[in-house]
């Protein structure tokens, strides 16, 4: 099975080892702590570098905290002077 990110499996342990793996087990990039899109967990699952509650988790936290944001920012209302 391919990648679904395209990356070879050199990149994507380049990519692991710049996440980590919280104390709630949700993966999160070190730079930002933000979670990984759901090709990047889905990767690192089929690597065996997460597990699936890893990767479950992650996912569902982040289409969370996309809902919120988005429910936060009309892109359709007109921007203030």
């Amino acid at each position: 099975m391919a990648n679904r990110t395209g990356y070879s499996d050199k990149q994507l342990m380049t990519y692991f080892m710049d996440a980590y793996i919280d104390n709630d087990h949700i993966v999160r990039w070190r730079s930002n702590d933000q979670i990984p899109f759901q090709d990047m967990l889905s990767d690192f699952r089929h690597m065996g570098w997460i597990d699936e509650d890893a990767q479950l988790g992650s996912s569902l936290l982040r289409e969370k905290l996309d809902e919120e944001f988005w429910a936060t920012h009309d892109i359709n209302k007109p921007r203030e002077a």
